[in-house]
């Protein structure tokens, strides 16, 4: 029996660190350690409602949009604000635009480079070293477009920023719609920005996936978990603004059922925070608990969030279980292959929702901040289930929290055997070589993990304490 510590896992958006044990060559346990703080929700504490968008969006650079998009819902919830049709399909399509960069960015930039031997020179080098399974000429073609691929997610931050003014970071969606009205000249921009992302994402991208998957098809066993899924409803329905175009659920077991918020708890037993209570339940309106780097007990900044007291899964897999696309099992390329689904579906979806554009119509219906009230805002992200809540007092926020998508797949066990998502997968998964043990870094990037997301700052009053190793 051996233990490994990789610290930092690279290529994640904010490295993290796994601890896994393994014996007879095979992973027996596994941790998921954060070691960065993420604070916004103290930061948010006093601020004007209206600013919680700009200031989630900072969250993360590479999934800002979903944060802007859940924020607004729950500023909205708080009022019960209605939305124009031109104010959803805009805030679909630059949200959409920023998915499609994100599912692009995560395969080619962060996942490939497990796969296949990229230039031997800097930035790829030093690098793991691996045998590579691929025919020459298919890796050739896959580093190909590894480098087009930063262009085509380019283009799918140009469609984000036509309608939200920038991007990352869009500054047009605002509780009440979004202020850039369509015009003629942006439809026709948006359009051919879409179109030449559809052709690299219907072809290069799956046929990428798909011989990748052909060439490792080992990786349709490794990182297997229990058929728990969660997902909080995919995109408003321009028709219909306060219904998902997909609605949201569970999975337990195999069996689906609808999402019911009171059933999501957070456990911070092995997370270093400290509070009254061990375990909260949603719905998650009450002051965050207070940072404690020294509970020895702890290993992460992540906070173990469970539904009916599981770990559930979030992403592109469950949304495509879900929508009936991809009813394969759970494994690596099951993540990879549904991920390259959905980005296929979304080209397609928002085409339509650009040709429904009306110039003449408003995207903006104005949003009064109430003096007090609560709203949840929870809708389906690049990586999963996120969800804002936000309580008014005083016409400014008292509290606010956020629970991302990482949060349910990169937590830790809420007991001793009551694993996170990502360490439920990592069991069982064989490795080769101990000091080379690619297998770890293959599983846990087909999750497309954010700590960025799940944890980001510290409180800056604070005397840094130095990490502790295990």
């Amino acid at each position: 029996m051996a233990q490994k510590i990789i610290s930092p896992l690279t290529r994640e958006n904010v490295p993290i660190a796994i601890q896994v044990t393994v014996d007879k060559g095979v992973i027996t346990d596994a941790k998921m350690m954060a070691r960065n703080m993420r604070g916004f929700e103290y930061m948010l504490k006093g601020l004007a409602p209206s600013d919680a968008p700009y200031f989630t969006e900072r969250i993360c650079g590479i999934c800002s949009t979903a944060h802007a998009v859940a924020s607004c819902l729950a500023l909205e919830n708080a009022t019960s604000h209605d939305l124009t049709k031109n104010g959803v399909l805009i805030r679909n399509i630059l949200f959409v635009g920023d998915i499609l960069q994100n599912h692009l960015r995560h395969f080619y930039l962060l996942a490939v480079p497990d796969y296949v031997d990229l230039p031997e020179k800097p930035p790829w080098t030093p690098r793991n070293r691996f045998p590579n399974s691929l025919p020459k000429p298919v890796n050739e073609r896959i580093v190909k477009n590894y480098f087009r691929a930063f262009e085509v997610s380019r283009d799918a931050h140009t469609l984000t920023a036509i309608m939200g003014g920038r991007a990352p970071h869009q500054w047009s969606m605002q509780p009440g719609g979004a202020t850039i009205q369509p015009t003629a000249e942006r439809i026709m921009r948006a359009k051919a920005v879409v179109e030449r992302i559809k052709a690299f994402v219907t072809q290069d991208y799956r046929e990428d996936v798909e011989a990748l998957a052909e060439a490792y098809p080992e990786y349709f066993e490794y990182g297997t978990r229990p058929r728990n899924y969660i997902a909080y409803g995919t995109l408003p329905n321009p028709d219909k603004p306060h219904e998902f175009l997909q609605p949201p659920q569970v999975v337990l077991e195999g069996k689906v059922e609808a999402l019911e918020v009171k059933n999501i708890t957070e456990d911070i037993r092995f997370s270093w925070y400290r509070g009254k209570n061990q375990v909260s339940q949603g719905p998650f309106y009450a002051k965050p608990p207070e940072p404690d780097r020294s509970k020895q007990e702890a290993y992460s900044w992540i906070k173990a969030v469970r539904y009916k007291g599981r770990a559930c899964e979030g992403g592109p897999i469950v949304r495509a279980y879900l929508a009936g696309g991809y009813r394969r099992t759970n494994a690596t390329w099951d993540r990879h292959l549904a991920r390259q689904w959905e980005a296929a579906n979304y080209v397609e979806m928002v085409l339509k929702w650009i040709s429904q554009l009306k110039e003449d119509e408003p995207a903006y219906n104005h949003w009064e901040t109430p003096d007090s009230a609560r709203g949840e805002g929870l809708i389906e992200s690049m990586r999963g289930p996120l969800g804002h809540w936000v309580e008014i007092e005083g016409g400014r926020i008292k509290n606010y929290t956020v629970i991302t998508p990482s949060v349910w797949n990169m937590g830790p066990r809420a007991g001793p055997t009551d694993l996170g998502t990502v360490e439920e997968a990592l069991i069982g998964t064989p490795i080769k070589d101990i000091e080379n043990p690619v297998e770890i870094g293959r599983v846990i990037r087909a999750f497309d993990p954010c700590s960025a997301c799940a944890v980001h700052v510290i409180t800056p009053t604070r005397k840094l304490e130095p990490i502790r190793v295990v």
